[in-house]
């Protein structure tokens, strides 16, 4: 067996089931000045503005619990290669040299340079004979977090990463997590030896604490053993489940999205091009997936929660609706319900997404459409609204300052709720 052809797998596997297909790359190339393709990077995680570079190294641990200074040395000089290959997908990006990126779909995605803002290097160590209490002795002997070459870099075993997938089941979840990783390391806020699932421990279960921590640049120690006191929490337990839940069936839906390429809704419904309603040519395809992935788990359970209580009131009624604001990138994502044919549905669908980029002023709208909640068969359709010209946009937005708008929101906070149906 190909161990390192084994390890990267297990880990695409991994993050394409907690991250989905759409955002893992597997062996990403550049082009080299002389045409020669080389790889950048083990496992791309693409999200938005982030993107995080992974490279895998297996190494076996000695099965005692002392590591001799030529094993701790062969341990370092193994995790100091991963870090430096990370510098090498850093560059290429910064170069605009990646290539044929294509994802664990098969798919070949955009790469928006301009739009990265955050790179963070991971470099996960896979040893086939390792256990924790091996692990809790070897810890000493490399760095939890690389900071020289101007980016984070996070050292992992696998077998951590396992759980913090497991635990973590959005990306936005896990770019945070890594991001207060980096503050508590990289300030030494906390003991090197701090167990990494003591530490996932407390982010899991004292969010707001940790952040509060890392914020005021103030020291802290993890009880001991916090992460096996997690897994006993019953309430923790149960409402973390729930999300999980939640989390799963909103990720069915943008699974969804992949299978509408080569679908056009201008086609079918007459709206024109110019409108800026597309669905799902790759491009489409890749922006939908982008904006609708870029909900944390929280928001997903709550989005979700909403999308039945209005699939349901679509039993009762033509149409029902709502519109989830973003308001950090001046956009939102639309979820629209009917019982009417899908053909109508989809065109309903794509007025309304249009009247919400005009009427409220946004720069984009992502809509999907499915069928009331009492229904034989399910489908479900999209359809993304940006760039509006300036004639239309000023017509759309004095037909919707025409209706009778109202808005509410949620005890959350997250929600700008419109009104059911347009008539």
């Amino acid at each position: 067996m190909n161990k390192g052809e084994h390890f990267e797998s297990q880990v695409e596997a991994l993050c394409s089931k907690a991250y989905l297909s759409d955002f893992v790359v597997r062996s990403p190339f550049y082009q080299k000045q002389d045409g020669q393709k080389k790889e950048a990077a083990d496992v791309l995680l693409l999200m938005n503005d982030a993107v995080l570079m992974m490279q895998l190294k297996t190494r076996d641990l000695p099965s005692s619990n002392c590591m001799t200074d030529i094993e701790a040395g062969r341990l370092r000089k193994t995790i100091y290669k991963g870090i430096a290959q990370t510098k090498t997908c850093f560059s290429e990006i910064r170069n605009r040299t990646l290539i044929d990126l294509k994802n664990s779909r098969g798919i070949t995605l955009p790469f928006h340079y301009d739009e990265v803002k955050s790179h963070i290097g991971i470099v996960l160590i896979h040893s086939y004979n390792d256990t924790d209490q091996d692990y809790v002795n070897h810890r000493i002997y490399h760095p939890r977090l690389h900071m020289e070459y101007g980016y984070p870099v996070h050292v992992f075993r696998f077998s951590d990463f396992v759980k913090i997938t497991d635990e973590l089941s959005t990306l936005p979840d896990l770019i945070d997590y890594l991001k207060m990783r980096e503050a508590a390391f990289s300030k030494t806020l906390i003991p090197s030896p701090t167990p990494e699932l003591d530490l996932l421990g407390l982010y899991a279960t004292q969010h707001p604490r940790l952040e509060e921590l890392v914020t005021s640049d103030t020291s802290f120690v993890i009880e001991q053993g916090l992460w096996t006191k997690f897994q006993s929490m019953e309430d923790i337990i149960k409402k973390r489940d729930v999300l999980r839940k939640m989390t799963s069936a909103y990720d069915h839906i943008i699974e969804k999205v992949h299978e509408g390429i080569g679908f056009s809704l201008n086609a079918e419904t007459g709206i024109s091009v110019e409108a800026g309603v597309d669905t799902c040519d790759p491009k489409e395809y890749a922006a939908i997936a982008r904006e609708l992935s870029s909900l944390r788990q929280l928001n997903r359970h709550l989005f979700i929660r909403k999308m039945i209580e209005k699939m349901k009131l679509a039993d009762t009624q033509p149409e029902a609706f709502f519109a989830l604001n973003l308001e950090d990138r001046n956009g939102a994502i639309l979820f629209f319900s009917s019982s009417v044919d899908r053909i109508t549905r989809r065109e309903r669908m794509a007025t309304v997404t249009q009247l919400q980029v005009a009427g409220r002023d946004l720069s984009w709208v992502v809509g999907i459409s499915t069928e009331q909640f009492t229904t034989d068969t399910r489908s479900f359709d999209f359809a993304m609204v940006i760039d509006m010209p300036k004639g239309m946009r000023s017509e759309l937005k004095a037909y919707w300052q025409q209706l009778a708008v109202k808005s509410s929101r949620s005890n959350a906070d997250e929600w700008d709720i419109v009104r059911e149906s347009l008539i």
